[in-house]
């Protein structure tokens, strides 16, 4: 069965995040591969033809609802001391429930839904079979998007009345009641996790990675690489970058600082240290090792070409899904170094495609650093990144999911 109608996909916006960046990449790929699919977003920032956005008064009041949604957060009570970390309530309608409908949509997908881009009750389409991939872990948490403690599994059980998770838990029990989406997990970490929650334990679920163009995501000359981006030739160079890798605590940016002093002084007078994603500075040093911060590399061309210029990509990441950092740096054959957390042990099969420590070993971090910016295995990394994240394998694990919703018997998944 062929899927030829159309395939809404729904995110809050078109950029700014890696979940943007990953639902794009999806819809880009589906529409390369002739499926009718298009994306409408609450707040679109580019000119692609194929994602649609409510208009600037929606956009206007998404921004309004989120300034909204703060103030309300502010009267709850939060368990944590991390106020910066997102946080939705979903609690007013933004319109797009009514705008969805208005596509007709042969199948709905959701995405990234923070940031206030529909109410809880806006998600609900009955007779319209529904998959929504977790970027994060919102679908199935509190207001929290990366659950805090395992307060998830039992709903916040034993927390304050007054607590936000609770809170809003207790509002998607209630709203949703009955609901059964499909969730699309982008690793098995986020399956188990989905599996272990009370919201959506019984929710159907499936694993399929996010996919990239492994046409601009590929290996190429490293000494070209490095003169693109005024690098030095010799001596050792060790990636990182992430969206906000400066101050998001779930990026491990002090982490990897922590890893780089422990390891000797000869290996630091030997490497540099490049960060992409971050705010830009001048060339630097710290704990003699020389620093360059190139700010936001938003050209994925010119990404791929930092990611083959390092010897080594480093994720010291808190907590994750399936960055795509590392599936992009694997992609292009660099060999990848983090803490074993998250879905990154779906991406890293030692020792070929780099190595995993212990949370949040820093000592054990430096020497993987420095053990793994030896090897050379771009080649076998390029061919099973190419295997398990390429538009062909993705696009045609999704297209068996969609055809798996649509002959499904009875109450379709999208029914309340």
């Amino acid at each position: 069965m062929s899927i030829t109608e159309l395939i809404l996909h729904v995110n809050a916006n078109d950029a700014g995040g890696g979940a943007a960046i990953a639902a794009r990449r999806l819809v880009e790929a589906q529409r390369a591969a002739g499926m009718d699919a298009r994306m409408l977003v609450a707040d679109k920032t580019g000119s692609d033809s194929w994602i649609d956005d409510m208009g600037a008064p929606r956009a206007l009041l998404a921004r309004l609802l989120r300034a909204g949604s703060r103030r309300t957060l502010g009267a709850l009570a939060l368990a944590h001391a991390d106020r910066q970390a997102m946080r939705t309530l979903a609690l007013v309608s933004t319109g797009i429930g009514a705008a969805i409908q208005r596509y007709r949509p042969t199948i709905l997908h959701y995405h990234w839904m923070g940031a206030e881009a529909a109410s809880l009750a806006e998600f609900v389409q009955p007779g319209i079979p529904i998959a929504w991939t977790c970027h994060d872990q919102w679908a199935f948490c509190g207001v929290e998007h990366y659950a805090s403690d395992d307060g998830f599994i039992d709903g916040y059980a034993n927390r304050c009345a007054h607590d936000a998770d609770r809170f809003n838990i207790e509002r998607k029990r209630r709203i949703w009641q009955g609901w059964r989406p499909t969730l699309v997990c982008p690793s098995s970490w986020m399956e188990r996790t989905a599996n272990e929650s009370l919201l959506a334990r019984e929710w159907p679920k499936v694993t399929i990675a996010n996919t990239l163009d492994t046409e601009i995501f590929k290996p190429i000359d490293r000494s070209m690489a490095r003169d693109r981006f005024e690098l030095p030739q010799d001596g050792r160079i060790v990636l990182f970058g992430a969206v906000r890798s400066d101050d998001d605590p779930r990026k491990g940016a002090d982490l990897l600082r922590t890893a780089l002093q422990n390891i000797g002084a000869e290996d630091r007078a030997s490497t540099s240290l490049v960060t992409f994603g971050g705010a830009k500075r001048e060339t630097g040093e710290m704990f003699g090792i020389k620093c360059r911060a190139l700010g936001p590399v938003n050209d994925e061309a010119a990404l791929a070409a930092l990611y083959n210029a390092a010897d080594v990509f480093v994720a010291p990441s808190r907590q994750d899904n399936l960055p795509n950092t590392m599936v992009e740096a694997l992609c292009c054959g660099t060999p990848c170094v983090g803490f074993d957390i998250g879905g990154l042990r779906d991406i890293i099969q030692e020792p070929w495609h780099g190595k995993l420590v212990p949370p949040f070993d820093t000592s054990a971090l430096g020497a993987a650093i420095m053990t793994v910016s030896r090897i050379d295995g771009r080649e076998r990394n390029r061919a099973d990144a190419l295997s398990r994240f390429g538009n062909s394998t993705v696009v045609a694990q999704h297209q068996a999911l969609y055809r798996k919703l649509l002959n499904g018997s009875g109450k379709r998944d999208g029914d309340a």
